[in-house]
């Protein structure tokens, strides 16, 4: 990057404050939240202090010899709050997903793995230690001669059998990497992209680098100097006598 475009952009980049992700308490990347009528979550008790942090679905081709674009891989995070572990971690997958694809594997290993009353698959696995977070894969591959599978699968996900942790539809890898990049790449938008389009692509001449760092220091001096005078004229003011 040019000396130029850099200090102009690091000076913007100290005024308007420093890139950092979402707090508000949100699943930061993880697919669509949503609740389905036959839902096993129906069933379940809220978990405040554990957190979905990530589900999606990705193509896993290099998997073990798989043939290419047929396993499914679903990756899910949790995040627990809680002074204490779980026990364990329940995972449910929607009966069309269930019906087109066959459970492979997971990591960490499942201790269970069954179809409910519904039709929703179930794998119950380890649970997540205190304050700390757990990353589950799951891994599929297609059921032969099933209809077209969808590659979204709707989960429910829940800890020590009754807390509903998520339940959610864990979307595709590439989409979700996509919405976090366009909302957390300050640099790419914005002011900031606005002002360093008017920048010159190249600055052959170490004088025009000089000057443009020389007037930003001026300026940024002119506006502290200044907000200083006027902060200390103010709080030194005497009142007018009545």
């Amino acid at each position: 990057m040019p000396a130029a475009r850099f200090l102009l952009l690091a000076s913007l980049a100290l005024w308007v404050g420093p890139c950092r992700p979402d707090t508000d308490g949100t699943a930061s990347t993880a697919g669509s939240e949503t609740i389905r009528a036959d839902s096993p979550a129906q069933a379940l008790d809220p978990a405040p202090h554990l957190r979905l942090r990530w589900a999606s679905t990705n193509h896993r081709p290099d998997y073990r010899g798989a043939a290419p674009g047929t396993l499914i891989e679903v990756r899910l995070i949790i995040e627990s709050a809680l002074d204490d572990d779980t026990r364990s971690t329940s995972i449910h997958w929607d009966p069309a997903f269930a019906a087109a694809y066959t459970l492979v594997e997971s990591d960490p290993p499942a201790w269970r793995v069954r179809l409910d009353d519904d039709g929703w698959g179930v794998l119950d696995t380890s649970g997540i230690l205190a304050r700390d977070h757990g990353t589950f894969r799951l891994w599929f591959e297609p059921v032969p001669a099933s209809e077209p599978p969808p590659e979204a699968p709707h989960l429910v996900v829940a800890a020590d059998g009754a807390l509903l942790v998520a339940d959610v539809v864990a979307t595709a890898e590439n989409d979700t990497e996509r919405a976090r990049a366009s909302t957390h790449y300050v640099f790419e938008r914005g002011l900031l992209a606005a002002a360093g389009e008017l920048l010159p692509a190249e600055t052959s001449h170490p004088r025009s680098v000089l000057g443009l760092a020389t007037g930003l220091s001026v300026f940024f001096m002119a506006v502290l100097v200044g907000g200083t005078g006027a902060a200390l004229l103010r709080t030194t003011r005497q009142p007018d006598p009545a």
